[in-house]
């Protein structure tokens, strides 16, 4: 993953143990992080803030027996100093993947699931912001800065196609229907 900033993020799976490093635009390495299934997950995407400050991964774990997704935030900066291996905030998701995720800015970020989508704000730590869900088959998700889109399938014998584009800026949990 490259980002404006010249700040590049790879994922390199090396067996049992998946390797995520950073590097500056010189090629030198800011951070390196060891990761497994079982801890924290195996990590299915990842963004950098346009600062470099900020990144989020978006790990596939199990829970309960159950597969989940673990959306974890790393401050590079003062804030994350004291904070075991940067993180600062971390979400589970029980029952749902999150393939897909970008930042917008430096404090607002973006992520897609198999069943909706989720925001997270916070220059520093991220939270979560709003969490939107559909009922039906996603087909197609996009974005810019500003605005969230997603084509999906709706009606009983899924035969419909519909699209929508969604402003995620106020809080909100809400479903699509």
């Amino acid at each position: 993953m490259h980002q404006p900033a010249g700040i590049t993020g790879v994922v390199l799976a090396d067996g049992e143990i998946t390797w995520i490093h950073v590097y500056d635009q010189k090629g030198e390495e800011l951070v390196t992080a060891k990761t497994s299934v079982d801890n924290p997950g195996y990590p299915v995407d990842l963004s950098l803030s346009d600062n470099g400050q900020l990144m989020a991964v978006s790990y596939l774990c199990v829970k309960d027996n159950q597969p989940a997704s673990f959306m974890a935030f790393y401050n590079f900066g003062n804030t994350g100093q004291n904070q075991m291996d940067n993180q600062v905030s971390g979400y589970n998701y029980v029952g749902t993947l999150i393939p897909q995720v970008n930042y917008l800015s430096d404090s607002q970020t973006l992520a897609f699931s198999d069943n909706g989508f989720l925001t997270y704000s916070g220059k520093q730590i991220p939270e979560e912001s709003n969490r939107i869900t559909l009922d039906d088959d996603i087909l197609s998700v996009f974005h810019d800065d500003q605005y969230v889109g997603m084509a999906y399938k709706t009606g009983k014998e899924r035969s419909r196609m519909k699209s929508c584009f969604i402003r995620p800026v106020e809080p909100k949990r809400r479903s699509l229907r």
